[in-house]
């Protein structure tokens, strides 16, 4: 009886990642920037902090979610790093429906920082699905990196 009335229609679903369980939801394309929650935990699937990954469960992250992904590795010790975390934050609760960000501590979880040769700190890399898009090395300012995020959505 319904075959005919969805012939043809086509809805997009998108994924993307639960902070608090890790669960891959999909979801239609029309709401991912809205307010979700988690199918598996009915935790908030729009983080307004940034989620701390370690070298085991990043991936999971930037392969799995189709909104961009932004990840920072961060030292505690580092100067710049304190500014710059301030700067990520602020931007992860503007963004967070927009946008997956990531941060992880290299001297914790070194192994991805050595996957992407961060030798300078701080830094992000923007991702897009699996696709690096770009690389910032050293401290940003707040506008600077709000005005490379609005180009990609």
């Amino acid at each position: 009886m319904f075959k005919n009335l969805f012939k043809g229609l086509t809805i997009d679903s998108v994924k993307i990642v639960c902070p608090q369980c890790h669960y891959v939801n999909d979801t239609y394309e029309e709401y991912k920037y809205e307010s979700m929650h988690c199918i598996k935990c009915n935790a908030s699937l729009n983080s307004l902090v940034p989620i701390e990954v370690t070298d085991q469960n990043s991936l999971l992250f930037i392969q799995n979610n189709d909104r961009p992904t932004v990840l920072y590795f961060y030292a505690s010790s580092c100067q710049s790093c304190t500014e710059m975390h301030h700067i990520y934050e602020d931007l992860a609760e503007d963004l967070g429906t927009k946008f997956c960000f990531l941060k992880i501590n290299r001297d914790k979880y070194h192994q991805l920082a050595e996957h992407y040769n961060i030798s300078t700190l701080p830094s992000l890399i923007l991702f897009h699905g699996s696709d690096k898009i770009t690389r910032i090395n050293g401290p940003i300012s707040q506008s600077k990196l709000r005005y490379l995020l609005h180009d990609l959505y």
